[in-house]
């Protein structure tokens, strides 16, 4: 579908039990971008590119700008980079960074594999916790989301995520069916929820078929009922 912003958390998009299917997706690389509204108004614009290498490593960036009400809110600029591989159906991360205009909010993850740990190494407050079998930072599941839906089995999703200060878990839940209208033109989308257990805050997302379960709209309301809706822009 606010932990640094609520326009930061309309990304969090979009567990350890995943969907299974012989059809489940291979992930391609993308550029799209999306705009941002608080209502009619353009409020910021969401950037995003996954570069995957022949051997399966990938780049996953996401960058958000916002202005006006949302800058506000939130602060003007969320740059997040994720890298790891993917083997087969699997995003592994590696490492993921947070960097914006709140030095509070920053910070660096490591997935220690060998160790079994994931760990906090920026210079302020860090934290060491169990590595879980399949656990993601707020990125990669993204893109792990996208090749699950692939299954078409309707199924609520669950993901272990590395967060700013602790694991946490994102319960996904399947919604229905919908048709939506965007500049790119109608979509037939999957509408699923995301919402936090231990929050108000949720976030919906609709999930493109045509694009391979790309997000073409995101809609988040924090824990204020305050809203706002990222809509596609652009995709190639």
């Amino acid at each position: 579908m606010v932990e640094k912003n609520f326009i930061a958390s309309i990304l969090l998009l979009l567990g350890s039990n995943f969907l299974t299917s012989p059809s489940v997706l291979a992930l391609e690389p993308f550029n799209v971008t999306y705009n941002i509204y608080k209502g009619p108004l353009k409020v910021g614009a969401i950037s995003r590119n996954l570069r995957i290498k022949d051997d399966g490593q990938y780049t996953f960036t996401s960058r958000m700008e916002s202005k006006g009400f949302a800058k506000f809110l939130s602060g003007s600029l969320l740059l997040e980079t994720s890298k790891g591989e993917i083997i087969e159906d699997k995003i592994i991360p590696h490492t993921y960074l947070r960097e914006t205009d709140k030095a509070d909010k920053n910070y660096e993850l490591t997935f220690d594999r060998i160790s079994n740990l994931v760990k906090r190494v920026d210079a302020a407050e860090g934290y060491e916790e169990i590595l879980k079998e399949d656990t993601f930072d707020k990125l990669s599941y993204q893109a792990q989301m996208m090749m699950d839906l692939s299954s078409m089995l309707k199924e609520d999703l669950k993901y272990d995520i590395a967060s700013q200060k602790k694991i946490v878990t994102y319960n996904v839940t399947f919604i229905k069916e919908k048709k939506v209208s965007t500049p790119m033109g109608k979509f037939k989308t999957f509408v699923v929820n995301r919402k936090d257990p231990h929050s108000s805050k949720e976030t919906t997302v609709y999930c493109a078929e045509e694009l391979d379960w790309l997000p073409v709209r995101i809609e988040h309301t924090d824990k204020k009922g305050r809203s706002m809706a990222a809509k596609i822009a652009s995709y190639n």
